[in-house]
């Protein structure tokens, strides 16, 4: 009687710590967080996905769809730089300009890429009647990475800077 007391107890108490031990353990997510990037537009976007692979987090300031010569960017996502651990800039975007000293001056330890150090600039590559404001005659072309050797351009410098 006494033994099934003592087998008793000893598997009240293992039932006790394993409970214990489980809602204590970290969930998966705060042991594997990963590292965040954040890039200005979805071009880089995808070419950084391509070279980090699911090593990275990588957060797009420019949301899908947006107008970029009207974005800017909401406090959640520039609040979003202030944790992660590079980011990386066209160089030649409207918004950049306009954030890029906010950005320095609320995280100075922040590493930023600039993609456009290796580019050339698009110029007149647009014709006929267009929407946007910069695609007539000979004016710069924002749209650097449709050139294939600015997106491989790009890509190399994203690599080079992991």
């Amino acid at each position: 009687m006494m033994k099934k007391k003592i087998y008793m107890w000893i598997g009240l108490m293992a039932v006790l710590v394993l409970s214990v031990t489980m809602f204590l353990k970290p969930t998966s997510q705060t042991i594997m967080a990963k590292p965040v990037l954040v890039v200005s537009i979805q071009p880089q976007k995808y070419f950084l996905e391509k070279i980090v692979g699911d090593h990275y987090q990588v957060i797009c300031l420019m949301e899908q769809g947006a107008n970029p010569e009207s974005f800017e960017p909401s406090m959640a996502n520039l609040m979003k730089l202030e944790k992660c651990q590079a980011y990386f800039c066209m160089g030649n975007l409207g918004f950049e300009t306009a954030v890029l000293e906010r950005i320095k001056s609320s995280n100075p330890k922040l590493i930023i890429i600039d993609n456009s150090s290796e580019i050339e600039l698009l110029r007149g590559t647009h014709s006929g009647v267009h929407s946007h404001k910069h695609c007539c005659g000979n004016e710069v072309d924002p749209h650097v990475w449709t050139s294939v050797r600015n997106a491989e351009n790009i890509v190399q410098s994203m690599y080079k800077s992991l």
